[in-house]
């Protein structure tokens, strides 16, 4: 499969995206679900949403200035100087750093009673588009709990696809379907036996 060099996704579901054929985002061409962007606490390595942030800084004095020593790490820190002289211990400290840093990646919190029928629609939608020997092949495959895992889908092969598509244009066009149809069917596994799937996806 197209899975060279791509990124990842991971959490309830895992697999990685297509490389040239999928976005990181496109969890949202499936349900309209909004995106959690996070960041990363540098020298402990633990996961900040970004809105998280905004209301930590807005709690603080404007005497903190851009420094705020309110923030940093609570679950690993007991201040924001001791935050920040672990970074300086383990990676250097400029005057002006921040203990946060992009972690280029975003998160999805779909839940079965607000997206489960409009992704089944969206399913429903890409199958109308694609060959009916490709769909009927996932049907073997769609409720088994390796679905889970985006190797379980191995069987559809590029030798296998090639047989189905011939032009580049076409594949570009079906290939874009087929990655999102996948990450779909993984999804919607997760919701009928759960009724939540989060998922945590590289950019």
């Amino acid at each position: 499969m197209y899975y060279e060099m791509g990124r990842y996704y991971g959490g309830d579901i895992e697999g990685k995206f297509w490389f040239g054929i999928q976005s990181s985002d496109d969890v949202s061409n499936l349900v309209s679900c909004e995106e959690i962007q996070h960041l990363i606490w540098v020298g402990c390595g633990c996961l900040l949403e970004h809105a998280d942030l905004i209301d930590m800084k807005k709690k603080c004095n404007d005497s903190c200035g851009d420094l705020c020593c309110h923030v940093y790490c609570k679950d690993c820190y007991e201040s924001y100087e001791e935050h920040k002289q672990t970074i300086n211990d383990e990676h250097g400290w400029e005057e002006g750093d921040e203990v946060y840093d992009d972690d280029n990646s975003i998160s999805y919190a779909i839940t079965a009673d607000e997206h489960l029928e409009e992704l089944k629609t969206s399913l429903h939608n890409i199958e109308l588009q694609l060959p009916e020997e490709l769909v009927q092949k996932y049907r073997y495959l769609e409720n088994d709990e390796k679905i889970v895992c985006a190797t379980h889908f191995n069987v559809i092969t590029n030798e296998y696809l090639d047989t189905l598509f011939h032009s580049e244009d076409e594949k570009k066009k079906y290939y874009t379907l087929i990655a999102r149809y996948q990450l779909g069917l993984q999804i919607k596994y997760v919701l009928v036996k759960d009724g939540d799937c989060n998922i945590h996806c590289e950019l």
